[in-house]
């Protein structure tokens, strides 16, 4: 076993070890490298099924191509495909296109918000019926217990996306070029917090 698998072994059994650990897991999937790359490896973890939620921030302003993949992918691959929004901010144009409001703020409307307000079931979500193919509300409102998320840890300093998860710096393992798949503890209303780590890369297309 050569150096990558042995990064990838590890995080294969974490994914395994959460999804164990979790009643309500989830991972999140900004449609980016480092969530693609997670999603891969847990369709290896699992031989090729993935038994948790994928769970989707949509802002509105992804190019038209990424949500298409979304789907595209989740009907290919019948993921647990959910996402969320902000519909009271997006109806009432507080976002930085309409003018109304500064970038910071337009991202923590829209993505922040979002995100806490989506995980802990306070608003709607929005589940593929892979029956028909489209999105439905979904009726589950259980809030996510445990959260899987990649983060490249040469890119630590951009994880504001996930400031409201409140994961520190110092907590993750420094390693150029690697995924770093965090699993995250939430409860509605507490101090979630950081249960597994570990460091890994994988091979794309291997």
């Amino acid at each position: 076993m050569d150096h990558l698998e042995k990064l990838e072994s590890k995080s294969v059994y974490i994914l395994r070890e959460a999804y164990r650990e979790f009643k309500n897991l989830c991972m999140l999937w900004s449609i980016g490298k480092d969530s693609t790359v997670l999603l891969w490896l847990a369709r290896k973890a699992f031989f090729g099924h993935v038994p948790m939620p994928l769970v989707h921030i949509d802002t509105h302003f992804k190019i038209p191509e990424m949500i298409e993949y979304r789907d595209k992918l989740a009907r290919e691959w019948r993921l647990n495909m959910v996402y969320g929004e902000n519909t009271d901010a997006l109806s009432r144009k507080q976002t930085y296109k309409d003018g109304n409001v500064d970038r910071l703020t337009c991202c923590k409307f829209l993505k922040t918000e979002a995100l806490k307000h989506t995980l802990a079931g306070d608003w709607l979500r929005y589940r593929m019926n892979h029956t028909t193919g489209a999105y439905e509300i979904d009726a589950n409102k259980e809030p996510y217990t445990g959260v899987i998320a990649g983060v490249r840890a040469d890119e630590e300093g951009a994880i504001p996306w996930y400031s409201c998860l409140q994961i520190k710096k110092r907590r993750l393992f420094r390693l150029k070029r690697s995924i770093v798949p965090l699993v995250i503890q939430f409860r509605r209303g507490t101090q979630p917090g950081l249960l597994l780590k570990t460091n890994s890369i994988c091979r794309a297309g291997r």
